[in-house]
């Protein structure tokens, strides 16, 4: 059967170049309407996008193994060391919608905006194999002061208008102008917080945010089948008015999301184009890898931290798991709630895509994406200790400048031995669209 299956390629790729018109059209991935010109004075698009994402992961904190402990399913066999014990099963399902108006207001200038609406966004947390009550430090082993939060846990259902997406982009160069240049394709995006901000009490599904993106794109066809291309793009994140990132004391080393760094590398291949009547058929593989700085992240584990009403970690009880337990400069004295946000360890993701455009007829474009990424292993609550200010070698409440703690450290989940990390973090993407240019 296999063998049949090439024999068939082999036959139809060079009908694929024959059929193809010397003609060809912009590929999806460097596409950018344009106006003013003779024959089309102005280039209008809407898209409809349905998104579904679905994220698991594995939970784990660090642990003291003493020589033959058993935690878990880990049995310390070489002597006594900090191990990552698995802790519990991360699960996040999320429908969106997404409305993507677009427009050329100039030869090869586009702006464009994002329009979301988040129908359903959930979280949940469970017990992960081999853990129960009794043998989880996350429910302190049925010891209520040593709780962090209860699991089973289920996050609050969220939904509504997310965060909206504002962007222009250029092509500097364009081969469908002049074939002897590729195409190069400069943007900037501004992710506005127009979401209501997500908190563990609410339904939000805004990050409270102000988001700046700047990439850029090459493509050259190079046969008339296919285009390779290539993307580099910067993340700069900043927190907004209302959000959770914010700065409560000179302490506190970190204050919002880490930058971004990434790449993006692909090939589009047209099987079948036809230029007369702008039809054609593209299919888009690629890869990327992102680099994600240290920063203070919304991370598996900030709901249930921040949530008061499944928690039962409280003060009457003696506990401050998911408080400020340490001085706290804006807090008179009292203890203060964490919100869930934590500082993060840097990682990295690496992504993989496969995407179909389907165009029947002039300006109709059907389109099918399948995404999945993995980040790697990292540390959720990663919090400095806060800020030696007296120089004396040690953070200490009580110093002639006030306290060096931190007001974000939580020690029973930021001091080296507490720590929650995260292992195994899948997402799997799926995107179907319709759009129509105008």
């Amino acid at each position: 059967m296999a063998r049949h299956l090439r024999k068939l390629v082999l036959l139809l790729l060079p009908l694929a170049f024959i059929a193809a018109p010397t003609v060809v059209l912009a590929v999806e991935v460097t596409d950018v309407l344009d106006a003013f010109e003779e024959d089309n004075p102005f280039d209008f698009m809407l898209r409809v996008r349905y998104g579904f994402d679905a994220k698991t992961a594995t939970i784990t904190r660090e642990a003291r193994c003493n020589a033959n402990d058993v935690i878990g399913q880990t049995i310390c066999k070489d002597g006594s060391r900090v191990v990552q014990a698995r802790e519990l099963a991360y699960e996040r399902n999320r429908h969106s919608l997404f409305v993507d108006l677009r427009a050329g207001l100039y030869h090869d200038f586009e702006v464009y905006a994002t329009l979301p609406i988040v129908m359903q966004d959930q979280a949940s947390l469970s017990y992960a194999p081999g853990v129960d009550a009794t043998n989880s430090t996350i429910s302190g082993g049925g010891n209520p002061t040593a709780t962090i939060f209860k699991v089973p846990y289920t996050g609050q259902n969220r939904g509504g208008f997310g965060d909206m997406n504002v962007g222009f982009k250029w092509a500097a160069m364009n081969y469908y102008r002049d074939v002897t240049s590729p195409t190069w394709v400069l943007g900037v995006d501004y992710l506005l917080p127009t979401g209501t901000v997500m908190k563990a009490d609410n339904s939000g599904v805004g990050r409270g945010l102000h988001e700046l993106t700047i990439w850029t794109t090459i493509s050259r066809r190079v046969i008339r089948v296919l285009e390779p291309y290539f993307n580099l793009h910067a993340v700069l994140r900043f927190g907004a008015t209302g959000g959770l990132f914010n700065k409560y004391s000179d302490t506190q080393v970190q204050t919002a999301p880490g930058p971004m760094l990434g790449l993006k590398a692909g090939n589009t291949f047209v099987p079948w184009e036809n230029a007369a009547k702008d039809q054609r058929i593209e299919i888009d593989i690629g890869g990327g890898l992102d680099y994600v700085f240290p920063g203070r992240e919304y991370s598996e584990v900030w709901e249930p931290l921040g949530d008061q009403k499944t928690n039962p970690c409280t003060v009457d009880v003696g506990c401050y798991n998911t408080r400020y337990i340490l001085a706290d400069p804006l807090a008179g004295g009292k203890h203060r709630r964490a919100d869930g946000i934590t500082d993060i360890q840097n990682y990295a993701i690496f992504s993989g895509w496969a995407g179909l455009h389907y165009t029947p007829i002039q300006s109709f474009q059907v389109s099918i994406i399948g995404r999945i990424a993995r980040d790697t292993g990292h540390f959720l609550t990663y919090a400095h200790v806060g800020t030696d200010r007296d120089l004396s070698g040690a953070v200490t409440s009580v110093t002639r400048f006030g306290s060096e703690y931190s007001p974000t450290y939580l020690q029973s989940v930021d001091a080296a031995g507490n720590r929650l990390s995260v292992q195994d973090a899948t997402t799997k993407t799926i995107f179907a669209s319709l759009s129509g240019k105008f």
